[in-house]
């Protein structure tokens, strides 16, 4: 039996890829002169985590906050008690309101409805 390492290596190339658009991300946010530019690179940032596998999908967001003291200002501290929907909601309108745009639905991905998630 032969290995082929082709898929290791692109696995390895997958998570190098991962990780330098999270540390891009992380250096723009430190670099960030206003909240604006600060709430577009947790957005990023985010939006690299979500080919990750979470157990609970609240993490695609908490655990990106705890990437930059940045970041942190930006959303309420974690609550798990808050339902995904609610966390979800809480991030939109946070990044609404620092951006003054509407640049987070640009990132939402599914084009199935899901009953009872927001739109």
């Amino acid at each position: 039996m032969v290995y082929d390492k082709s898929l290791e290596a692109s696995s390895a190339w997958n998570t190098f890829g991962f990780a330098y658009k999270q540390l891009n991300a992380i250096c723009i946010a430190f670099r960030a002169e206003s909240a604006c530019d600060e709430a577009l690179a947790f957005l990023d940032a985010a939006h690299g985590t979500r080919a990750l596998n979470a157990l609970d999908p609240r993490d695609h967001v908490y655990g990106v906050l705890g990437l930059s003291i940045k970041f942190k200002n930006l959303l309420p501290s974690p609550d798990y008690k808050k339902t995904i929907i609610e966390v979800f909601t809480d991030v939109a309108k946070a990044l609404i309101k620092r951006t003054k745009s509407l640049a987070v639905i640009e990132h939402v991905t599914s084009i199935i409805a899901i009953s009872n998630y927001p739109s």
